[in-house]
């Protein structure tokens, strides 16, 4: 991330562009088309016609603690799995 921190400066110096956008999508269901890792940094432009658009519905307090929990215990569980 600090190199990408560093590119996406110089794009934004270099195009004059108004800001950028950094991505990182994993597998197909997020469009990943390129099977390893990498990042896009994309210059963005106010007005611009680039639609990153995410889910941004309500969700009860229930549901998100719910959804914490499972993401903590996956998370514990890859921890151990390091150790």
């Amino acid at each position: 991330m600090i190199e990408a921190v560093k590119i996406a400066k110089a794009v934004k110096l270099g195009l004059k562009c108004d800001g950028v956008s950094i991505v990182q999508s994993n597998e197909p269901a997020a469009g990943q088309d390129v099977f390893h890792f990498h990042l896009h940094i994309k210059p963005r432009w106010h007005n611009d016609t680039t639609a990153l658009r995410w889910d941004s519905r309500k969700v009860s307090p229930q549901n998100l603690e719910v959804t914490e929990e499972k993401i903590k215990q996956a998370l514990h569980s890859l921890l151990e799995k390091t150790d």
